[in-house]
């Protein structure tokens, strides 16, 4: 497997997100706990021609004893799904990708909101990495503080890591506290005007609670 990566990239606007770190831990040392490399593992998971990621899982599992996260890795992996997420190139290749499918044409009007929101989240550290996901932008210090999503054609929601202690009536309960979700609270965005100093405000203080 490849060396440790560093969280960012010189190259890309985006830093790494946590999950293919994890992922490339999770992987690296197969061949040391199950006696196969990866390579080997698909290759071998591959030739029982099994329909789908579920059977491969239930295979794997139950002919060699492969957890649900290995095992999860690898049926993804013999249709070449998932790949950008345990490589750091390849994985700040889709992001781009990711940034551009939440943001079509319908919806171009509400990309500025996200670009000043980049903007603020980064100008309150150089710990700072914002990371696409295919629906949503989460926003990490050492655990993701913030999340942008535009929820529909009309707004984007910035939803912050408060636990269960918000520091305005104004902001919405997702739900999140209640599910041990990150994202507890959020705020809709349905112009620049929107992105008022309270906001900023907000966002300061879900990244210092992140120390």
């Amino acid at each position: 497997m490849p060396r440790a990566m560093a969280h960012t990239s010189a190259d890309s606007r985006w830093g790494i997100h946590p999950l293919v770190d994890y992922s490339r831990s999770l992987l690296e040392n197969m061949e040391k706990r199950t006696g196969r490399t990866l390579e080997a593992w698909v290759a071998l998971t591959r030739k029982q021609q099994l329909p789908d990621v579920a059977a491969r899982k239930a295979w794997l599992k139950a002919e060699h004893g492969i957890g649900s996260s290995t095992g999860h890795w690898i049926a993804d992996l013999v249709d070449g799904q998932n790949q950008d997420w345990i490589d750091p190139e390849s994985y700040l290749k889709a992001a781009d990708g990711f940034y551009d499918t939440q943001y079509p044409e319908k919806k171009a009007h509400l990309k500025p909101i996200a670009e000043a929101l980049f903007e603020t989240v980064q100008a309150l550290g150089d710990d700072v990495r914002i990371c696409p996901c295919a629906t949503i932008i989460p926003v990490y210090r050492n655990h993701v503080f913030a999340e942008i999503k535009p929820t529909t054609l009309k707004r984007v929601d910035l939803g912050f890591a408060f636990g269960g202690s918000p520091p305005s009536d104004k902001l919405i309960d997702t739900g999140g506290f209640a599910k041990k979700n990150r994202i507890t609270y959020r705020i809709p965005l349905e112009s620049m005007k929107d992105i008022t100093g309270e906001v900023k405000k907000w966002l300061k203080e879900a990244y210092g609670r992140d120390e």
